[in-house]
């Protein structure tokens, strides 16, 4: 399954994405903060990013991410959020999170991708979107695209993990 995905203001497939927008992160794991109301979304997309090497935190609702992310002592390379929640949407906790870090990538994993354009023509050239449902691997490419500007990685993040 390919990868096709709107960065910014315009769509990209694969190795599009501008090189210049990529996290440094060197030599360490990428930290991603997951936001989801539903609990078996959470799980599996936590066990996808898990199996690529990443490190996970994990939030069912944008209040509680907030504070996940206040509290944090590591900063946190990238909110992966779904846009329809109770309470704060998905577009609410972007906002808020990049509003605090600048460098924070984000990346919309939703089934209403219409909803994103309602309030606003273009999406910050931080954030990008994926329609659920969404393969792994599409969701690993996404993620390293965010992070490195590549769907290829080089170094320890976003690679699958070795079989055990």
């Amino acid at each position: 399954m390919g990868l096709a995905a709107f960065f910014g203001n315009r769509t990209v497939e694969r190795e599009e994405r501008d090189q210049s927008a990529a996290v440094e992160i060197g030599t360490r794991r990428p930290l991603i903060l997951i936001v989801d109301d539903e609990a078996p979304v959470l799980d599996v997309v936590r066990r996808i990013l898990t199996a690529y090497q990443s490190d996970v935190l994990q939030a069912s609702s944008g209040h509680e991410a907030l504070e996940i992310a206040e509290r944090h002592p590591e900063p946190i390379d990238m909110l992966i959020t779904d846009l329809r929640m109770p309470r704060m949407d998905g577009h609410e906790l972007a906002e808020a999170l990049h509003a605090r870090h600048p460098a924070l990538k984000v990346l919309f994993l939703t089934g209403f991708s219409e909803d994103l354009f309602k309030l606003r023509e273009l999406l910050p050239n931080w954030a990008a979107y994926v329609d659920k449902p969404i393969s792994p691997e599409a969701l690993r490419q996404a993620a390293a695209l965010m992070l490195y500007g590549t769907t290829n990685p080089k170094g320890p993040s976003l690679v699958k993990a070795a079989p055990k």
